[in-house]
């Protein structure tokens, strides 16, 4: 029975097994054999219950950011959850990558892809992917991901403001960059921030959009495919003009309804993503056209996150992070020659020396599977808590029954036995270790993070974003993080000795959380006289730099003064009134310095 705790098989197929691999021995069948799927079913709930990451979803998130400043940009938890994530470092790369000329090539165009995916869990994931181009191989790599609760314009708006920030050549850069997208509302908000990004259309998701709207509009069998074709012509024609042209030979053959449907639905549309529109920005396929997928093949390896039916919020920025982490090394290593990616010819000035590798801690695509579901190796947990749980036992095996015999505890639901059973009042305290510090505590030991000083009598432990904290055990548990609960780097310095780790009876304090991130010379904000760094840094630019005729509307004229120093006409006007009033003061102290001398001599 205990086995089938932690097994990952459905509790009508545990059961199943169980009865017919029990042999033929009647004896202790009551113990050795569930009574029923129900009592496998609570079983597992009970244990992943236990397992969940945490019973505080949002302060665990928080704490998340404070640890992971260089992945988090934003959080927003009123009045939907959002939240925007990625590696500065990989932004930096991206952004160079997105400035190279492409010279009119196939070969070394970019392409850009934004999409939602869907059943990872209470959420969305949308992940903002472009192509590798310094590599043979052209591979797919995120560079920004959102988790949202909902799919509105706004929502996606907190993203795009975060990547005008982030990428500015997507903004006012020099080259025009293609996203392609489906025809979502609220994919809107790309228009709206992103002004050197044009935007495509997925040519799947035109061709699947007409398919719906003709099976629910009566076409028949044979009529669909026609339609199809029809369309697929229209998009690979060569020029606008050949598309007008065959559009007006083709619509006196359509229905009227159809007609009606797709000059409001798809025309724009196609004008926006026909054959022309992508041979200009050289990514045409004869094929397929531009489509999206890539955020296809992306999204499948997001859902290899999802053993669990749904997974937690702070589950999945865990594994997006350690996820970005494993292409960010990929990258790295491939730059010094290393690894699958190989650099392409063009780009092999931009090779690095293998001592110039700059790796992140992380782990494994298939570990991340397994740290995302278990929060590491099972006998880690197993040692989790201390030998004062074992006399919670009894009571557990007695709720266990009671839960079993009573079908209004448990729902009824089998197409999701594997969902953790939402208890969040109930045990919102009850002092359960947060799985996602046991997954950084068992990278801090597994990377050699952590070090002991016997003489002081603490550790010093690199955290995930590289700073470092001062971690003691006795008397008494400290660490200098701001963490209000039991840390990941307490977590550490425990596992690397071997000590058991007591429940954490700490009660979540998200505004202690905040406030013990501040610096200690930090004051209180809401005052009359703001804080440094309240308010926005007006940074005014240099009247001979590039920037000037933009900002104020002048023209960037210099003078060459003597020692080659190039001013404008008014910095020069301005340093000759002051040279002026220099020379003035001089000559009022020397005249003032010779009628106090003339009065000493007539007193003398």
């Amino acid at each position: 029975m205990r086995q089938l705790e932690c097994s990952e098989t459905i509790p009508s197929v545990a059961y199943k097994r169980m009865v017919a691999t029990s042999g033929p021995s009647q004896d202790h069948l009551a113990i050795q054999l569930p009574k029923n799927r129900k009592q496998i079913k609570n079983l597992q709930a009970r244990f992943r219950q236990r397992l969940r990451i945490s019973h505080d979803a949002l302060y665990n998130i928080h704490e998340l950011a404070y640890d992971l400043e260089d992945f988090v940009h934003k959080v927003v938890t009123f009045p939907d959850v959002v939240i925007v994530c990625g590696m500065k470092q990989m932004l930096l790369e991206v952004e160079r990558i997105l400035q190279v000329q492409t010279h009119d090539s196939h070969e070394y165009s970019q392409l850009l892809s934004y999409d939602t995916t869907f059943k990872l869990g209470d959420f969305y994931v949308s992940p903002l992917l472009f192509r590798n181009i310094l590599f043979e191989t052209k591979p797919v790599m995120p560079s920004l991901f959102m988790i949202h609760e909902r799919k509105l314009k706004a929502t996606h708006d907190e993203l795009m403001r975060v990547v005008s920030q982030l990428l500015p050549s997507l903004v006012n850069g020099s080259n025009t960059i293609p996203l392609v997208t489906d025809d979502e509302k609220g994919f809107d908000a790309i228009n709206c921030h992103l002004h050197k990004v044009c935007r495509l259309y997925c040519w799947n998701h035109i061709i699947n959009a007409s398919k719906i709207w003709l099976r629910g509009h009566g076409a028949t069998s044979s009529e669909i495919p026609i339609y199809v074709n029809n369309i697929r012509n229209l998009l690979h024609q060569p020029s606008e003009d050949e598309y007008c042209k065959l559009l007006t030979e083709l619509k006196g053959s359509w229905s009227q309804p159809f007609v009606t449907y797709y000059m409001s639905e798809i025309h724009s549309k196609v004008k926006h993503s026909g054959r022309w529109v992508l041979d200009r920005l050289h990514v045409y396929d004869p094929i397929s056209g531009v489509t999206s997928n890539q955020s296809e093949g992306f999204n499948s390896v997001l859902k290899r996150i999802q053993t669990w039916k749904e997974i937690p919020i702070d589950t999945a920025l865990l594994s997006l992070y350690h996820l970005q982490v494993f292409y960010w090394n990929e990258w790295q290593r491939g730059l010094a020659g290393l690894g699958e990616y190989r650099l392409c010819n063009r780009f092999i000035i931009a090779r690095i020396d293998k001592e110039d590798i700059f790796l992140i801690p992380t782990i494994s695509l298939e570990d991340i599977v397994k740290a995302a579901k278990e929060g590491g190796p099972r006998h880690i947990y197993q040692n989790l808590v201390e030998d004062n749980e074992t006399t919670e036992n009894s009571n557990e095996s007695n709720g266990r029954e009671e839960t079993a015999n009573n079908p209004e505890m448990m729902s009824e639901d089998e197409s999701c036995p594997q969902t953790p059973v939402d208890n969040s009042l109930r045990d919102a305290d009850d002092g359960i270790v947060q799985q996602s510090q046991i997954v950084r505590a068992e990278l801090l030991v597994k990377n050699g993070l952590l070090s002991h000083d016997p003489k002081v009598g603490s550790f010093t432990v690199t955290g995930s974003s590289g700073k470092l904290h001062v971690v003691r055990l006795f008397p008494s548990e400290y660490c200098s993080c701001p963490s209000t609960t039991t840390c990941y780097h307490i977590l550490g310095a425990k596992l690397s000795l071997g000590i058991p780790i007591k429940k954490d009876m700490k009660q979540v304090n998200l505004s202690q959380l905040r406030w013990n991130k501040r610096s200690k010379g930090q004051k209180k904000c809401g005052r009359k006289r703001p804080r440094p760094g309240d308010n926005d840094v007006v940074v005014t630019p240099a009247p001979d730099s590039q920037n000037w005729e933009e900002s104020s509307g002048l023209p960037r004229k210099s003078l060459k003064i003597s020692g080659q120093v190039s001013i404008t006409e008014s910095n020069a006007v301005e340093q000759i009134e002051v040279n002026s009033a220099a020379e003035r003061s001089i000559n009022v102290c020397e005249e003032c310095n010779e009628v106090e001398g003339n009065q000493n001599s007539n007193q003398n």
